[in-house]
């Protein structure tokens, strides 16, 4: 991540969830051995919002198990072994407008978190 953090990154790209699946079927044509779909959302990710998605998933992929975490969770956890793991589909999302203002936090700190979060994800995009 260090060494991206000076890199240029590409524009972010506004993908709608049916765009998304459509995506992830074109993708899965050529991998018939994915099992499983591992989504890690690079945002404050509530309750209602990852069962949202979860569920969307899984309505579209039913015979696939999907796996919906907090992206920062994900590195922790799952990030060493995704490398070598031919068996699932990682799908990293970041959101295109993070938000602007938040009650007792520096509109220069907010743009430096989310600069960071977008590097962790692009950095972990990379480098898998």
């Amino acid at each position: 991540m260090k060494e991206m953090s000076s890199q240029k990154k590409s524009p972010v790209e506004r993908v709608g969830i049916t765009e998304l699946i459509e995506r992830t079927k074109k993708l899965l044509q050529h991998k018939p051995q994915v099992k499983f779909l591992e989504v890690a959302c690079y945002w404050h990710l509530t309750e209602e919002r990852r069962n949202h998605l979860n569920q969307t998933l899984k309505a579209a992929f039913s015979d696939k198990q999907i796996f919906v975490f907090p992206g920062s969770d994900w590195n922790h956890h799952s990030y060493q072994a995704a490398s070598w793991n031919e068996d699932t589909l990682f799908i990293l999302l970041t959101k295109c407008d993070y938000e602007q203002q938040v009650e007792g936090i520096s509109a220069q700190t907010l743009r430096k978190n989310t600069d960071t979060l977008r590097t962790i994800a692009y950095a972990t995009y990379e480098t898998l």
